[in-house]
């Protein structure tokens, strides 16, 4: 049986706008989502919805592929606890709310790529099982990642982390901490602005900071490159306020770590 598709495209000077409750009953249908140069309106909230296809984990199942790009979610984003079975595509979207897709799964590609976050942001304890690409994406707010298991690569290249003026707040920071990259790990170019914390998490592949700028806390603590690591051209200088260090105290380096042309702070690693 074909797969039936939700398709709405609007034009990039004249956005049209659907409602929140109308892409939901499409999504629920198991209908594919094709959503381009749109306004969103209202909270897109997948929490109300009981599937009747729920996995032993309590997971709802999105069968479907959605796409929503070039396009503005007006609310808050809440997919929390979904297992996506289809392609998952946001590119150069922007959401003006929360966004919380914390404890899913995402079965197939991923891309956030060019997306703007203007609340938080939260994916902690999701397994992403193909690539992920949020390269160029901004998150102006907190960025939380804590316990995500990337199967595939993990694209975060000339990504934006916080605005740097609200540097000194633990929510707003970006936790990359205890996470599992089993494939390669792109953070180059990527700028944080804000505090950023990788401990006790764990690259399989290679782990790329090449040309990355560190304005904050980097927090390395504990972490295993499995792989081969690149800090090349790397600023960890770049601190707003005095207490911003960078600490790789008890990582361990299974392969080739290349340190070349690095601007440090203050800097532990012991």
């Amino acid at each position: 049986m074909e797969n039936i598709t939700f398709k709405i495209h609007g034009k990039q000077d004249e956005l049209i706008t659907v409602s929140s409750s109308e892409l939901i009953n499409e999504i629920v249908l198991g209908h594919n989502i094709d959503v381009k140069y749109a306004v969103i309106q209202n909270d897109l909230d997948m929490r109300k919805i009981v599937s009747a296809n729920k996995k032993d984990n309590l997971q709802t199942v999105i069968t479907g592929d959605i796409e929503i790009s070039n396009s503005e979610i007006l609310g808050n984003v809440f997919f929390e606890q979904i297992r996506f079975g289809g392609n998952v595509s946001f590119n150069a979207s922007v959401f003006n709310g929360q966004a919380d897709f914390r404890l899913s799964n995402f079965d197939k590609d991923v891309s956030f790529e060019s997306v703007v976050f203007n609340g938080n942001t939260d994916f902690r304890s999701s397994v992403f099982m193909c690539d992920t690409n949020f390269s160029q994406a901004k998150f102006l707010q907190g960025a939380r990642f804590k316990s995500c298991k990337f199967k595939g690569i993990a694209n975060f290249s000339s990504a934006v982390f916080g605005t740097g003026s609200v540097i000194r707040s633990s929510f707003n920071g970006a936790f990359f901490d205890s996470i599992e990259f089993d494939k390669d790990a792109l953070f180059n170019s990527a700028n944080f602005n804000t505090n950023v914390f990788f401990s006790a998490s764990v690259f399989n592949g290679d782990a790329n900071f090449r040309s990355a700028i560190f304005k904050g806390i980097s927090d390395f603590k504990a972490v295993t490159f499995g792989g081969n690591l690149y800090f090349i051209d790397v600023n960890f200088n770049g601190n707003s306020h005095p207490d911003a260090k960078t600490d790789m105290s008890f990582a361990t380096f299974k392969k080739c770590a290349v340190f070349n042309n690095i601007s440090f702070g203050m800097c532990l690693i012991r």
